[in-house]
């Protein structure tokens, strides 16, 4: 039966329902749910080509923790900055001064095409239900000024968002496709930059499609608008979210037009890691910056405003990193069975 062609779709079948129930049913956290379902794929693989001459009940218990070890060593660094830099600009205020610069840039009228493009950029740095948040507030406050369009404004930040969460760096999925592929990440960056424009301009024709066919009515109480005592000028809002992306984007550059003579001090800008600490830096400072303007003009702020940046987003840290170790298994039987099945495997 383990030779049979499908073999390795009932392995994945099996996995899937596992995970499933661990968390739907027995509500185990995602980590752990993802871990033990790795190890069920292990068991049920008795031809994997990793750590041969090793007991297979063993190797089913070891591979996996060795993959979640090599998967947290190339991105983990990355998404936990990413987390931080999403936190800071969004406690600072910088999160929401880019959304309302681009509505004012480009007008009520172009509303949904502001919310688009203001969901595009800051699903970059920020989780995609982040940005979903944060935005809805004003999504209801142009409904309430306009009387229409909501399900126009839902969709357009929906669909901005998702797409560069799914192409863009450092966002968990791409990053770890791009590591496991040997992808360079600055043209990995770029490309998804450059190839998300397709899809984002898709939702927005298809959201008005839907409009128009939908009323979607607006059943929030009170006001509901977003809040900020001071924010940050647009200049210090952006430099958190394009410093990484252009320094890590100039080395890549570098590559392709100096063909090996590239100074090492792009290099070591350019590098993810550097490239990324070097935001979260910025991030962080602009935060305390605004912190420390608010504190002067409207008093002490309560002790949990200085909380952790990473502290929410540890947990789904874990989770992410978790995906990999499963799919690695996984991919070993589906590899098996055709390599156009094994090459297209993906992690979300």
């Amino acid at each position: 039966m383990q030779s049979s062609p499908y073999w390795p779709f009932v392995v994945l079948f099996i996995s899937m329902a596992a995970v499933i129930y661990m968390i739907s049913k027995l509500k185990i956290h995602a980590f752990i749910a993802l871990m033990v379902a790795a190890m069920i794929v292990g068991l049920f693989s008795y031809h994997i080509a990793a750590m041969d001459g090793v007991n297979h009940l063993i190797k089913s218990i070891e591979l996996p923790m060795v993959e979640f070890g090599n998967t947290a060593g190339k991105i983990a660094w990355v998404i936990a900055l990413a987390s931080v830099i999403g936190t800071a600009m969004l406690e600072s205020g910088a999160a929401e001064r880019m959304v309302n610069a681009i509505i004012s840039l480009l007008g009520e009228k172009r509303a949904p095409i502001a919310l688009l493009i203001s969901g595009f950029i800051l699903s970059i740095p920020i989780f995609f239900d982040t940005v979903f948040f944060l935005m809805i507030p004003l999504a209801i406050a142009l409904v309430k000024k306009t009387g229409k369009d909501y399900l126009l404004y839902i969709l357009a930040i929906s669909g901005g968002a998702l797409v560069t969460h799914c192409l863009v760096p450092p966002t968990p999925g791409p990053l770890i496709m791009a590591e496991n592929m040997k992808i360079d990440l600055g043209v990995t960056i770029m490309a998804g930059l450059a190839l998300g424009l397709i899809p984002a301009w898709g939702v927005y024709k298809v959201a008005q499609y839907r409009n128009k066919k939908f009323v979607l009515p607006l059943r929030v109480a009170g006001d509901q608008s977003s809040v900020t005592t001071a924010v940050p000028s647009l200049f210090y809002s952006i430099i958190p979210v394009m410093l990484p992306l252009v320094l890590i984007s100039m080395s890549s550059v570098a590559d392709i037009l100096m063909q090996g003579t590239k100074p090492n001090w792009i290099s070591f800008l350019g590098n993810k890691n550097v490239a990324m600490t070097i935001g979260t830096a910025m991030a962080l400072w602009v935060w305390a910056k605004q912190k420390i303007i608010q504190d002067l003009n409207f008093g002490t702020p309560a002790p949990n405003r200085w909380r952790s940046p990473v502290s929410s987003s540890s947990s789904l840290l874990l989770v992410v990193l978790s995906e990999p170790c499963w799919d690695t298994v996984a991919s070993e039987q589906l590899s098996k069975s055709s390599p156009a099945i094994s090459a297209s495997t993906t992690y979300y």
